[in-house]
């Protein structure tokens, strides 16, 4: 029976994460997809930390690399698309630095009492990482953070589906469910499970809140 072996799942499940951001990028400049900034925010500060604990446990996760890295890219493409529309919007001259540096840094849209709470919860959990120190409940309070990041989005979702693109989340889903894959059963420990479980779970949330509207209302990208 045809199998691919570990390495090759984790190298397609790579190209599958990996191809997902310029597609996001192409929803961002052009089709109008509007991302949530708190969630890509803290996401990128719990990703950074995640990662930085995996290093101090002296595990190399290619994933979680590709999507700190890829997570910077897209918060840079979406400051340069909302500086860009002011300047669209002849609102450049009317604009100050400290405006346009809080514009590129917070977004368009004003911070909600949710917004602000779920980046509290998720601050508070990366702060509880930090005084517990490495092992499992640093893994434990950085994914928590995560999960509290990812509810702004998933509350525009419902509202709004149009501010998302499908196609790139279906690629992130199908990247972290091979990468799952590609994990040998013999190295099947909660460190190694915990956080592409955790991230594929995320995206298959914003892929259901996505897919539910598509006879209505289509995403920002075609699939």
């Amino acid at each position: 029976m045809f199998s691919l072996s570990h390495a090759t799942l984790q190298t397609v499940s790579l190209l599958c994460s990996f191809a997902a951001y310029p597609v996001y990028g192409y929803g961002i400049f052009r089709k109008g997809a509007r991302p949530t900034r708190p969630t890509w925010l803290m996401i990128l500060v719990s990703d950074l930390l995640l990662f930085g604990f995996m290093l101090t446990e002296a595990r190399w996760d290619w994933l979680l690399l590709g999507f700190t890295a890829g997570n910077f890219m897209m918060l840079a493409a979406m400051a340069w698309s909302d500086l860009k529309d002011v300047t669209v919007a002849n609102l450049a001259s009317s604009t100050t630095d400290r405006e346009r540096v809080a514009l590129a840094f917070l977004g368009r849209d004003p911070w909600t009492t949710k917004d602000v709470g779920s980046v509290g919860v998720a601050l508070a959990a990366l702060a509880l990482w930090a005084i517990t120190g490495s092992g499992v409940s640093a893994i434990c309070f950085s994914l928590a953070g995560k999960i509290a990041a990812s509810v702004p989005m998933w509350i525009n979702l419902y509202r709004d589906p149009a501010r998302e693109a499908l196609a790139p989340w279906i690629l992130w889903g199908a990247g972290g469910a091979l990468y799952i894959v590609s994990i040998p059963s013999s190295q099947w420990t909660f460190v190694s499970l915990a956080a592409p479980v955790v991230f594929f779970m995320l995206e298959c949330i914003v892929i259901a809140l996505l897919m539910r509207h598509t006879d209505d209302q289509s995403p920002a990208l075609p699939c």
